[in-house]
């Protein structure tokens, strides 16, 4: 008990209560000048779970990965992979474009917790499986009921294979 008695002594002699509150607000003030903008702007979840992921790779996974350009190749690679593994959506001119646009700097993104490559690459994605997969439907039509949508699919998969046929007996 005397030890609290003395440390309680020795912080009333250094920090009087009158000035308690003024240096502790002065520390905080310091300390949110010194602190970026950018840090102090809250993270969504999934930029909080990018960052993470990130910090796993490099910090807590056995093999210790280097987020770096050939990190990012390997990244935008995978991802192109997974949505479009069958390769029917994306066109080589798009692979192209989205790896000289992310192809080395993807790692850093998921560093710092960018997500805006991410969902433009699958906005990209989407466009092109919209254009892929549309049904056509006569002008001034707003829908087409379930037999009607798969007669047009049907014959349009009819067309296709004699068109693919053609071509090669050619």
């Amino acid at each position: 008990m005397r030890l609290g008695t003395k440390s309680a002594n020795l912080k009333a002699a250094l920090f009087p209560m009158k000035l308690r509150f003024p240096l502790l607000s002065a520390i905080a003030a310091v300390a949110l000048i010194s602190v970026p903008p950018q840090a102090l702007q809250a993270k969504s979840d999934a930029e909080q779970i990018c960052v993470s992921v990130g910090r796993l790779l490099e910090e807590g996974h056995y093999t210790h990965q280097q987020l770096n350009a050939e990190m990012s190749q390997k990244f935008l690679r995978n991802y192109l992979e997974l949505l479009d593994f069958s390769h029917l959506f994306f066109t080589q001119k798009d692979v192209d474009a989205l790896t000289a646009k992310y192809g080395t700097a993807l790692a850093d993104d998921v560093l710092l917790g960018n997500l805006k490559p991410a969902y433009e690459i699958y906005d990209l994605y989407q466009k092109r499986v919209d254009e892929r997969v549309a049904i056509p439907m006569a002008e001034g039509s707003q829908s087409l009921n379930a037999a009607a949508a798969a007669a047009v699919v049907l014959f349009e998969c009819v067309r296709r294979r004699r068109a693919a046929t053609t071509q090669a007996s050619k």
